[in-house]
């Protein structure tokens, strides 16, 4: 109940902030000087790695000049009242060519699952003086892992990361991200392929993902996003994917089908109906003696409703989501699920 409170209280106070519009609040003067601090970091980092590619090219040549001045990306720019800016999804975050910082706080109360409460920080740092598309980046940060960047014991998925990307343009027509960054102490090479299509109904969007790390070997995925506009802002989704890892079992799958209704650009509905499983999925029978048994087949069912909306200036949402899941380890049972969440976001927007 306490760990709601948290959530519920600064929701009531910022409500009773967002009706006057017209002077700066102290938070609005806190975001501001936030923001800016993050820009000037941006900046700074940007001038230093200017500063470092001209001394490096001067000694190879000094003919060879070349115009490090920003450029325009040849790669699509996101509308901010898309859908995917407004849920601030996983394809936004990689997507995005804007520095920010997100600080996110959320709870999850399960019927069945252990109830959870999170606070998360990550952030992109644009370098686009220096080199177009080149960012610093560093995400899966929560009250409970900050240690866990220099802990090689605590390893895997979403644990602290820290690293550099670029994205440039392959033959005019794929997007290629290329990251570099450490996880736990352990150094990982990450790349990103992603193909935009437009046809007469469907916006077509294959992405393959692609990492090496001396922990984890080798891992791949692969994601297909199709979409479409059924009447004005009502947009429909289909996503598959798939995915192998050298030190996983079996194939891990999924199909997610989702609706997204915008009656305004700061608020919108998604109602999505999501399958999981695994070619070679494992279980545990006794939770005493350990014992796993395979099953070859969808091991999940998620429903949810996400409602979300942007309640304060341009940079502060929150997103209410209840769901019900139906998973193999609880033979099926129903798990009701409700989760509350709390963004942030400083930088620009």
């Amino acid at each position: 109940m306490f760990r709601l409170l948290l959530l519920v209280i600064p929701f009531t106070y910022l409500f009773g902030l967002h009706g006057d519009n017209d002077h700066d609040t102290f938070i609005d003067t806190t975001h501001k000087y936030i923001s800016e601090t993050i820009e000037d970091i941006s900046k700074l980092a940007d001038d230093i790695a200017t500063d470092t590619i001209q001394y490096t090219k001067s000694i190879g040549s000094e003919n060879n000049e070349t115009n490090l001045q920003t450029k325009g990306s040849s790669s699509k720019e996101l509308n901010p009242e898309s859908v995917d800016a407004l849920f601030q999804n996983e394809k936004y975050i990689e997507d995005t060519k804007e520095s920010f910082l997100r600080l996110s706080s959320d709870y999850s109360v399960n019927s069945l699952d252990n109830n959870e409460f999170n606070v998360k920080l990550s952030a992109r740092l644009a370098l686009n003086k220096s080199r177009k598309n080149l960012k610093l980046y560093l995400s899966g940060f929560n009250q409970d892992n900050l240690n866990d960047i220099t802990d090689k014991k605590e390893y895997g998925e979403g644990k602290p990361e820290i690293g550099i990307s670029y994205v440039t343009q392959f033959k005019d027509s794929i997007e290629t991200k290329y990251s570099l960054g450490i996880r736990s102490l352990y150094p990982y090479v990450r790349t990103r392929f992603s193909y935009t299509k437009q046809t007469d109904l469907w916006l077509i969007e294959p992405v393959q993902n692609i990492e090496y790390s001396t922990k984890d070997e080798f891992k791949e995925n692969t994601k297909l996003y199709l979409d479409t506009e059924l009447i004005d802002r009502v947009k429909f989704r289909l996503e598959f994917g798939r995915g192998t890892s050298s030190k996983g079992s079996g194939m891990d799958y999924n199909s997610v089908a989702s609706i997204f209704w915008t009656p305004q650009s700061r608020t919108g509905l998604q109602l999505s109906q999501g399958i999981y499983g695994n070619t070679k999925y494992q279980y545990i029978t006794n939770e005493v003696t350990k014992e796993k048994e395979r099953y070859e087949g969808i091991n999940n069912y998620v429903t949810t409703l996400t409602f979300r909306q942007n309640i304060y200036r341009k940079w502060l949402f929150y997103e209410v989501s209840p769901g019900i899941n139906f998973h193999k380890t609880h033979d099926f049972d129903p798990n009701y699920r409700l989760y509350i969440r709390l963004d942030m976001f400083f930088g620009k927007m």
